[in-house]
């Protein structure tokens, strides 16, 4: 009888204590905790920001969107009641470390103005010998007496605050879109970076602080955002993830996006992608949500700030409600709604952060299970927003224009076939900036070109839109910035390692122009004119232009193409083993680590799928070159099912310091069919200075082959359209017969592996 009673009771206390979990399970909570500072009052104006306040409401409406309750997010920005002071920020931190329990969730997101500060004498975390600083809204400068900035919050009162917070159990996500340094940068008006520098906090070098500055003890609060957070010394701490905006030693700006909207708004360019990742509708991890984020970064061409992401939780599932296995993807499809009088019309709730363009072709679903085969009808994309996209039915896949009367109540639109944008959009240099007269008769060369888009329909075939100054665009043009005054007097200025005049600069999306170094931007060097200054000059243009273009496209399709299924059975890892060292490790695509001289990558690439793939590696260099890595010249390079590569790589030079990669392609191929190969899109790398001279008048001619328009839905032909018009040469098949090619999307994968070079 006691044993029954013992059995008896062990059972339900088994029972209760699983209820237990399951209620703590059910209740646990998430939190947001917003930050943005706008405005400075105790700063000059030239550091006042537009972006916070804007990228607040936006992260507001992505937690909206992820069933985050209004009652428990927190908003701290200059234009709202609540102001992101120094007091409100370290007591809202404080109220969520008393309130948070175990298995709560907790999104931290801070917006402003970063700077350092030199660190006490005992803090020996500081490696560098300075403090990371965010500056709230009522910042003060330097006070000598007590070593810190006023009313700063430094990086070891963020570290302690988050550990409070974690010590409970709950997990924390903490974003910060804030510079951490300067560097040689000089921008583009038109660009805001989120840095203050020290001399306008009045911040001593470290030889000039007092010993009483040196000495100082920190106020008890956080330590540094930037510092590794994974070793906490409490009993169980919830999970942590930290994004972080830029590199130590890097900017992070602001800028109107998105580029292409009507009326664009003023946001971090961090957070604005780190948006669109947490906005694309896939079940995917922090890793993975990181190198989504790297990736745009790089199709849109973004070079000059690399973002960081660490953390105890990187392969958890983002916000930590997503059922799906790591590495799995849901698909692109959200419920229809009809809107308007009596003529209604199609609307998704899902935009531009969703990455659909302009274009893009949906399948009307009568269920969310259905596949795309079974379609009721067929919509395009008309109208796109940051939220929302109108769409219109249309006659596709053999069906007629769909009636919307029959539309059913509980419809999806499913994206089938994404839309691509296969141009680049040029920025003309200021005319008022030109200083000399070869400068002069440039502006007014490329305002020709721009009058009558003389580029576009020139030998090179590329699709250019040119803008005026100050526009956001893919690459701007710029002449080097005059000398001040007191640079002229004192003779602080350097030519031989400046920005010499006569020059005509090639600028990323963030306008930051760097005149000198490793990492110093592509320039023209304006030679003294001659008869056929004008030509050669237009020649040069269309030459980089085109060279430019066709890598930023392929970062793009990298970016859209993942393959589905047939993606995950094609297994691709890349390793490196550092100079010096015998074991290889493999290269974290998320956490973008610099690699140095010396070191070596490899590649291993196994085929998991029951068919042969046709397989094509191409190296990107930092200066816009493309090298064909596989196939070698006269080897196929058609893979069987189940084969394995591991034999491509090198050694790492110092030649195109800066962002450098691989983009791996790989598509299904079908018994007989032609073997794809795309190692026509190989193109040299650009000299870091290019004196405009006489051109072989033979070099730029232009190749004619299919257009898109000929063979609609081949994957070949995109990427013929992605090199502007060239064919790919594509038609050799496996029996030497000849054929067309028509891979389907879905068949194909292209992955972008990228990587840091180190520069001095």
């Amino acid at each position: 009888m006691l044993r029954r009673f013992v059995a008896f009771l062990s059972y339900h206390l088994i029972l209760l204590a699983c209820l237990a979990v399951l209620s703590s399970s059910i209740h646990a909570r998430k939190y947001g905790f917003l930050v943005g500072v706008s405005k400075y009052p105790n700063l000059p104006e030239k550091y006042q920001l537009n972006g916070p306040d804007n990228d607040v409401k936006l992260m507001l409406s992505v937690l909206r969107h992820l069933k985050v309750e209004e009652r428990d997010i927190t908003r701290l920005y200059s234009s709202n009641e609540h102001r992101p002071t120094r007091s409100n920020i370290i007591s809202g931190l404080r109220e969520l470390a008393r309130k948070t329990g175990k298995d709560d969730f907790v999104y931290l997101y801070f917006a402003g103005h970063g700077s350092r500060q030199p660190a006490r004498a005992d803090d020996v975390d500081e490696d560098d010998g300075l403090d990371e600083i965010f500056l709230p809204q009522d910042v003060g400068s330097w006070n000598n007496d007590i070593g810190t900035v006023e009313r700063a919050i430094t990086d070891n009162e963020i570290h302690d605050l988050i550990a409070d917070i974690r010590a409970n159990g709950t997990f924390v996500w903490a974003i910060f879109d804030s510079c951490h340094s300067g560097t040689m940068l000089r921008s583009l008006s038109r660009i805001k970076w989120r840095k203050v520098s020290s001399s306008a906090l009045g911040i001593p070098t470290q030889q000039k602080l007092s010993g009483r500055a040196l000495a100082r003890k920190a106020v008890r609060a956080p330590k540094r955002a930037t510092r590794s957070l994974l070793s906490q010394k409490t009993g169980k701490p919830g999970g942590y993830v930290a994004f972080y905006a830029a590199q130590s030693h890097e900017l992070a700006p602001e800028l109107a996006l998105p580029a292409n909207a009507e009326k664009p708004l003023s946001h971090g360019l961090f957070t604005y992608q780190l948006a669109k990742a947490m906005m694309s509708g896939n079940g995917q991890t922090y890793r993975q949500l990181g190198q989504q984020i790297l990736q745009n970064y790089v199709k849109e061409g973004m070079r000059a700030t690399t973002p960081l992401f660490e953390g105890t939780r990187l392969d958890a599932p983002m916000f930590e409600t997503v059922n799906q296995a790591a590495g799995t993807r849901s698909a692109a499809q959200w419920l229809v709604r009809l809107r308007g009088g009596r003529h209604k019309k199609l609307y998704v709730p899902a935009g531009q952060l969703q990455q659909i363009g302009k274009g893009a072709i949906f399948a009307l679903l009568a269920n969310v299970s259905d596949k795309s085969e079974q379609a009721i009808g067929y919509a395009k994309a008309t109208h796109v927003e940051l939220f929302g996209t109108q769409l219109l039915p249309v006659a596709f896949g053999g069906k007629n224009e769909f009636d919307l009367k029959t539309l059913p109540k509980s419809a999806y639109a499913r994206i089938i076939r994404p839309s691509f944008q296969f141009a680049l959009t040029v920025a003309m240099p200021r005319r008022k900036e030109a200083q000399t007269a070869r400068e002069r008769r440039v502006a007014k060369i490329i305002a020709g070109l721009a009058s009558d888009q003389a580029v576009s329909k020139g030998a090179s075939g590329l699709q250019v839109k040119w803008v005026e100054a100050g526009t956001p665009a893919d690459i701007n043009l710029v002449y080097s910035p005059p000398l001040s005054l007191y640079e002229k007097f004192k003779g602080l200025f350097n030519p031989a390692k400046g920005c010499k005049r006569n020059r005509l600069w090639f600028v990323d999306r963030t306008g930051a122009l760097i005149c000198a170094g490793s990492r110093a931007n592509l320039s023209f060097q304006l030679q003294k004119p001659s008869a056929d200054f004008d030509e050669n000059v237009k020649k040069a243009l269309r030459q980089w232009l085109n060279a430019m273009g066709k890598v930023r496209n392929l970062e793009q399709m990298a970016g859209r193409f993942k393959g589905g299924r047939f993606a995950r059975k094609v297994k691709i890892r890349m390793l490196v083993k550092r100079a010096g060292q015998t074991k290889e490790i493999e290269l974290d695509q998320s956490s973008r680590q610099p690699l140095h001289e010396g070191d070596r990558i490899r590649l291993e690439i196994v085929n998991g799928s029951r068919a042969a793939v046709d397989l094509t590696i191409l190296f990107v260099d930092s200066r816009f070159g493309i090298t064909t890595l596989f196939p070698t010249r006269g080897r196929t390079n058609r893979i069987a099912a189940g084969s394995r590569i591991d034999n491509i790589g090198g050694k790492i030079t110092r030649d195109t310091v800066g962002l450098e990669g691989m983009i791996v392609i790989a598509s299904k191929a079908g018994s007989g069919t032609p073997v794809a190969d795309f190692s026509f899109l190989s193109q040299k790398k650009l000299s870091r200075r290019k004196a405009v001279r006489s051109m072989n008048r033979s070099s730029q001619k232009r190749r004619s082959g299919q257009g898109a328009s000929q063979v609609e839905g081949s994957m070949e032909n995109l990427f013929a359209r992605a090199a502007f018009g060239r064919s790919a040469r594509n038609t050799r098949s496996v029996g030497g017969r000849k054929g067309s090619t028509r891979t389907p999307y879905k068949s194909v994968t292209i992955k972008s592996l990228r990587w840091l070079v180190a520069g001095e």
